[in-house]
């Protein structure tokens, strides 16, 4: 999916020093958070809007799933991707070592408010009433690089669980879920 040229391009940022890096390139630059500023956003104006690692940042998911609909012209599209909360290395961290700590980055990353699965993901899509035409596994991270013993465990746990059930627990290789839905 591309742009269509001479497309006006906005986005919301909460940090001021990013937002005036993106005012440099971006049509409309609103400083704030989608919840400060969305007043000042026209209704039914928007093609496209893109959320990528943003939703796992919000107070409330589902309010902003229902929100955002009002922004979007008919057959708009909401595009983004969202931190795999069942990624193999976090569950190995709480199933295995029952514990888990936060981080300064990646799944845990100590500014996210939500965590999601594909599952829990697609449901809210759908309780905002988004029909979903694209949804993946992204950043297969399912690699052994490092040949520590925890490392070795950690991808010996995901292998097992994915052989054990035949496949069916896939999703534990990807980082991260893409999504693309539709009004």
């Amino acid at each position: 999916m591309k742009l269509r040229p001479h497309s006006e391009v906005w986005g919301i940022e909460p940090y001021k020093s990013a937002a005036d890096i993106g005012s440099q390139n971006l049509d409309v630059v609103l400083q704030g958070t989608f919840d400060e500023v969305s007043h000042l956003l026209p209704k039914a104006s928007f093609d496209l809007v893109i959320c990528n690692d943003v939703i796992e940042h919000m107070t409330d998911h589902d309010k902003f799933f229902s929100d955002i609909r009002q922004f979007l012209r008919p057959e708009g599209w909401l595009i983004g991707s969202i931190p795999n909360i069942r990624f193999y290395r976090t569950l190995f961290e709480i199933v295995m070592a029952r514990d888990f700590e936060y981080q300064d980055q990646g799944v845990l990353d100590r500014t996210h408010l939500r965590f999601f699965t594909f599952r829990s993901l697609e449901r809210a899509l759908k309780r905002a009433n988004f029909k979903i035409e694209r949804y993946e596994g992204i950043n297969d991270y399912f690699e052994l690089n490092d040949f520590s013993k925890l490392e070795i465990a950690r991808w010996l746990f995901g292998l097992t669980l994915q052989i054990a059930t035949l496949g069916r627990h896939r999703d534990i290789r990807y980082v991260q879920i893409g999504f693309r839905a539709r009004l």
